[in-house]
């Protein structure tokens, strides 16, 4: 509670707040105990009761808001590396696979369509061998910033190995599925990376299959489909699109 309005109203207001409350009580101390004492309360009790929490309050509750808003960064930090893959902004594969389950659940409960789709780039390992790993990660991140403008917000997509990532298609029927990823294969296919003085071009290969939100759903088998789609997407040519259940190739 104390942490969320640390960072809601900032630093400089919490320890204004602070001090001001700290002023409040001293004084307050200061009547109470004059008057079970019997005492007059004069000026020098009141300027006392000021001054002592003005100069005290204000460097201590500095530091320790400071100390409690580089914590909650932390866990923040923390929180997003869970979540999501440094290197490409993507869910990481344990936030992808639980966010999955969720999605395959809810598409079978109301009875919608689904499409799952593992997509490879291909030949990654020469853009490391000839370019080096900085290369590499480049091309990563401009895969992953063509999936994040062709995809609508409410698809999901994560990397779930090196240059493997996966994507769920909410509430898509194949075909759409289908254009949808041709469209993301095409801009991969015509995109350059200007790293240095080389140009980098890259391509991928997408295995894909559906889910007909009227039958029992298996998240595992949807994931073994579409792996095996991409499995002969990367054996019969590369830069290409195999759907699952009937084996349709879009090609370069």
């Amino acid at each position: 509670m104390f942490r969320r309005l640390v960072v809601k109203f900032g630093r400089v207001k919490v320890t204004s707040i602070v001090t001001v409350v700290t002023v409040l009580a001293s004084l307050a101390v200061t009547y109470v105990a004059k008057g079970l004492l019997g005492l007059p309360v004069n000026m020098d009790n009141i300027i006392l009761s000021i001054l002592s929490p003005v100069f005290i309050t204000p460097p201590i509750s500095w530091v320790f808001l400071g100390l409690t808003l580089k914590i909650h960064k932390l866990e923040k930090e923390q929180r997003y590396l869970a979540t999501y893959d440094s290197l490409t902004g993507l869910r990481s594969r344990g936030a992808f696979f639980s966010s999955y389950g969720s999605l395959a659940k809810l598409a079978q409960r109301q009875q919608q369509k689904l499409c799952v789709a593992i997509i490879d780039l291909d030949d990654f390992k020469k853009v490391n061998d000839q370019y080096g790993h900085a290369a590499g990660d480049e091309t990563l991140k401009a895969f992953a910033n063509i999936i994040k403008q062709d995809l609508r917000s409410s698809d999901l997509a994560g990397r779930i190995g090196g240059e493997e990532f996966a994507l769920v298609l909410v509430n898509t029927d194949l075909d759409n599925a289908l254009r949808l990823l041709e469209k993301v294969r095409q801009h991969c296919e015509q995109y350059e990376i200007h790293y240095l003085d080389h140009v980098i071009r890259f391509t991928i290969s997408v295995g894909v299959t559906t889910y007909d939100g009227a039958n029992e759903l298996e998240t595992s088998e949807l994931l073994r489909q579409s792996d095996e789609a991409l499995y002969t997407a990367k054996n019969t040519g590369k830069n290409r699109i195999v759907n699952y259940q009937n084996q349709k190739m879009i090609m370069s």
